[in-house]
């Protein structure tokens, strides 16, 4: 191996261990019990913070269009706005969601090279007016992180009988 190829090969591995590009998000939940979902049109609030790293700078629309894509492989119309402040209580009735998602930014916490954001999930049922499912979720950042907060929400979602198995958000290749 040339010392060039070397340099290029230490250069990634350090690149890599920097990044965190190795999945560690921890999800934990709970679904009220007396919850039947029927859910066919949902708005999500996303609130993300200044955390979140992508490769275009734009999480929250990266998140976003993630959520929707992947809520519309099983039949659910998702809206919500990148912008926070245009997810008025106003456009939400507009939107007439059976649910709304909210997904809130709640502590970043960075030690050494590591980065990790929380973020708490929460599924409002319009019909019935009440929280009916909630998520922690412990991000460790990476360069895919937009992809793994997708597909941690749908995925725990699919596990938690809120949403059928047919919404699909890509798992990230980690």
């Amino acid at each position: 191996m040339t010392s060039r190829k070397i340099l290029t090969a230490a250069a990634v591995a350090a690149l890599l261990s920097v990044c965190g590009c190795v999945s560690s998000t921890k999800v934990e939940s709970n679904r009220a019990a007396d919850y039947t979902p029927n859910i066919k049109k949902l708005f999500i609030l996303p609130n993300l913070g200044k955390t979140l790293i992508t490769v275009d700078g734009n999480e929250t629309g990266h998140v976003l269009a993630l959520l929707k894509a992947g809520f519309e492989g099983c039949g659910i119309t998702a809206t919500g706005y990148a912008v926070q402040a245009l997810a008025t209580p106003k456009a939400i009735d507009d939107a007439a969601p059976d649910a709304v998602l909210d997904i809130a930014w709640t502590k970043q916490t960075r030690q050494g090279y590591d980065n990790t954001v929380d973020y708490l999930v929460s599924l409002y049922d319009r019909h019935g007016k009440a929280i009916v499912w909630k998520a922690t979720i412990e991000l460790n950042q990476h360069l895919k992180a937009a992809e793994e907060l997708s597909y941690a929400i749908t995925s725990r979602m699919q596990k938690d009988g809120l949403v059928g198995t047919a919404c699909v958000t890509p798992k990230p290749n980690l």
